[in-house]
């Protein structure tokens, strides 16, 4: 698949993925994170229909703005296993609605806004076991 970084960071050595700039970015394959990785989204990020954001480990995923799992056939996937966290990137706090598929097995969702976690009606949930902070 294909990376595109349209301002920010690349640094594999370091563990840390930095997306800067306002706008969303798409996952549209699979966007794995294991073990301390750190990604940082300036904007908001969409998990597209097939596509699936995953988080293990320690991971760390920083954002600016809401993070979307989408719809579809096949439904877009967040998945998460072990103790990896959800967090905001500075200041602006977050939301998360997932329409497509959750499967969890430890995550911890921190600094929500004030529109929270969404479990639309339709999506499909394996495994769950978060914690908010």
């Amino acid at each position: 698949g294909n990376l595109t970084i349209t301002s920010g960071t690349l640094d594999p050595g370091a563990n840390t993925v930095t997306v800067t700039g306002t706008g969303v970015a798409d996952v549209y394959g699979k966007l794995l994170m294991t073990g301390a990785c750190n990604v940082t989204v300036g904007g908001a990020l969409t998990v597209k229909s097939g596509g699936e954001l995953n988080l293990q480990g320690t991971s760390t995923l920083a954002l600016n703005a809401a993070l979307t799992v989408d719809a579809g056939a096949p439904k877009g996937k967040l998945v998460a296993s072990g103790s990896p966290t959800i967090t905001k990137a500075s200041t602006s706090r977050y939301s998360l609605t997932v329409s497509g598929e959750l499967q969890v097995n430890g995550l911890t969702l921190a600094n929500l806004d004030a529109n929270g976690f969404t479990l639309a009606s339709g999506a499909t949930v394996r495994n769950q076991e978060m914690a908010e902070s």
